[in-house]
């Protein structure tokens, strides 16, 4: 879900002060009436009357309270990100060519880059930005939370023609895409079948029954990413992948490791 891009504007609350009502405003302009009116208008005595008890209030019945719960799934946090956040989402308000200090997952010091900020989305309670490196076509991703350094030059860029946000994430299982083509096909047993059936992973899946009692699951993907691999680790025995070779293996590998740790 695209949360900002490039160019977009601020929509700002104004607080106005509201007019008088009529009613108010005609009572102040009315000029006060003479001193012989204002003789019949003063309060008379009134005569007491006795005190009357009242009959006791109704206790108010308590309402429930009705509210939705959302349950977090592992949300990233960014309280120490917000100059940063504020940084990354004022050079996509002005369209400013930025240098980026960027510590990928396998590398422990941070590398230097000089970016055009496209694109803020949301992913799995996670931000990222989309950017291509200056002189590039290609536009990558960057987790926010690992960017290290973000500073926005004077230099301004010109949004690519064309872009489009969900055109970067087409095709993929979750948020890296590719230009290649793969067929997917997950076959999950009966136990878990019907949890698969009620959730949509990918606009391009297709779900049939199996003759065991279970469920098989095609996608057409842009690319075998590790965000899949993860998907078909996390089913444990209740998934075998029927295709691609590719994915086959590596599923196979990462259940041999992980039984290795437990001998």
């Amino acid at each position: 879900m695209t949360i900002l891009q490039s160019g977009s504007s601020f929509v700002f609350a104004l607080i106005a002060f509201l007019p008088l009502s009529p009613a108010i405003a005609s009572a102040q302009d009315k000029p006060a009436p003479p001193i012989e009116q204002q003789a019949e208008t003063r309060p008379r005595r009134v005569t007491q009357q006795p005190a009357v008890t009242p009959e006791p209030l109704q206790q108010p019945v308590e309402q429930p309270v009705v509210e939705g719960v959302v349950v977090p799934d592992a949300p990233k946090s960014y309280a120490k990100k917000l100059d940063l956040l504020y940084d990354v989402m004022d050079a996509l308000i002005k369209q400013r060519v930025c240098k980026m200090g960027y510590r990928s997952l396998r590398k422990e010091k941070a590398s230097l880059r000089q970016v055009e900020p496209l694109t803020l989305l949301t992913h799995k309670q996670g931000l990222y930005l989309l950017a291509r490196e200056r002189g590039e076509e290609r536009v990558l991703t960057f987790a926010v939370d690992r960017i290290a350094s973000f500073d926005a030059g004077t230099e301004t860029f010109d949004y690519p023609s064309g872009y489009s946000p969900q055109q970067q994430t087409e095709g993929a299982f979750g948020l890296v895409s590719g230009k290649d083509r793969h067929k997917v096909v997950l076959e999950f047993t009966a136990a878990v079948a019907q949890l698969v059936v009620e959730r949509r992973f990918h606009p391009s899946q297709k779900a049939r029954r199996a003759a065991s009692g279970g469920v098989i699951l095609e996608m057409t993907l842009g690319n075998l990413s590790a965000e899949l691999l993860s998907f078909v680790l996390s089913y444990g025995p209740d998934v075998r992948v029927v295709q691609p070779p590719a994915l086959q293996a590596q599923a196979a590998r990462a259940h041999k490791v992980a039984a290795a740790q437990y001998k």
